[in-house]
């Protein structure tokens, strides 16, 4: 996918494709607009997490920073997800404890998990809101990605950059990473430029709508098949010059590669493998390791049951300048009168 990212002689030559999907894009956009096709109204505001990018930009930790922000407002969020990577028999599907990650998808799951608030998954994420609206007692929604699900409607619209590949070549797919053209960024409510690990935040720059700056702080690593089991960065190193053997390391994230970077920015010896978004992974993906096993939380979610040995992820939180949560509600108090 690196293509997408920068220019390229194939983009050069077939930029007339990304146009003809800029026309359908817009085609789209206006039918709504215009009310031929239909957009399903909620009586609680929904707040929507997405990216106009393809690949990981950093919404889903977003999504849980914005509920522990309303939780101490004392709000009662609710998520909603289209659960990527998740095959139900049912929607909408409200996770359980027992709901697994390859029912309700790994993203939804692990939301689920940290954030202890309702969470409902369906392709239908107008139908997902309307099921918190009648079987909970959320008073605002948030939806982890669905920028594009236009059937459902939107007090508040963030769109998170990830400033360490931004707009790649500017193209629309499938010659760049865009799914929207980059003039949508002018009629969102606002754009969080992410960062990544531990990055000193620059100073905002003027633009056409509020800003601001994300970055993850990381807070160690936590046994895969025990939570209350933690290690410090300084501890992992330590373990592992132990070991004498280097760490192997995997992702199935959006951008395995700020995994990776973080890692060595550590001066964490490690063997990398990276896999597809939402990759399910099996015992035969581990037949490499030798002794640590590293990944992300969100795989951890999906390994759990293959028992693995001495297998940890890293625990991030993310943190944001100025005050998002405060901006939101400001926003849906001004949409409600």
């Amino acid at each position: 996918m690196s293509f997408l990212y920068k220019p390229s002689i194939w983009s050069k030559l077939l930029t007339p494709l990304s146009w003809l999907l800029g026309l359908l894009i817009a085609l789209r956009k206006k039918l709504y607009q215009v009310g031929i096709f239909g957009i399903s109204k909620s009586t609680l505001p929904v707040i929507v997490v997405g990216n106009i990018t393809v690949g990981g930009t950093g919404k889903s930790p977003l999504v849980a920073y914005l509920v522990k922000e309303l939780v101490q407002r004392g709000l009662k969020p609710g998520i909603v997800s289209r659960g990527y990577g998740g095959k139900s028999n049912n929607y909408p599907l409200l996770i359980q404890a027992g709901t697994s990650a390859s029912e309700a998808g790994d993203e939804a799951k692990m939301l689920a998990e940290s954030c202890q608030v309702p969470v409902v998954v369906d392709p239908d994420r107008s139908q997902a809101v309307r099921f918190l609206a009648e079987h909970s007692d959320c008073d605002v929604v948030l939806s982890d990605d669905g920028l594009q699900h236009y059937a459902m409607a939107r007090h508040v619209e963030i769109v998170v950059i990830d400033k360490s590949r931004a707009l790649g070549n500017r193209l629309l797919l499938p010659l760049g990473p865009l799914r929207e053209p980059a003039s949508r960024l002018n009629s969102v409510s606002a754009v969080v430029h992410n960062y990544r690990f531990n990055q000193p935040l620059p100073k905002l720059e003027k633009s056409s709508v509020p800003a601001f700056q994300a970055s993850f702080t990381a807070n160690g690593f936590v046994s895969v098949s025990d939570a209350n089991i933690r290690l410090s960065v300084s501890e992992l190193r330590e373990r592992l010059e132990q070991s004498k053997q280097p760490a192997y390391a995997v992702a199935g994230i959006g951008n395995p590669q700020s995994f990776f970077d973080y890692l060595c920015a550590q001066n964490i010896e490690c063997d990398t493998q990276p896999f597809a978004d939402h990759h399910d992974f099996t015992a035969q993906d581990f037949s490499a390791a030798q002794d640590f096993i590293l990944m992300s939380e969100k795989d951890a979610i999906k390994c759990r049951h293959l028992q693995l040995n001495n297998a940890w992820f890293l625990a991030i939180e993310m943190r944001v300048s100025p005050n998002l949560a405060d901006f939101c509600l400001e926003q849906i108090a001004r949409e409600e009168r």
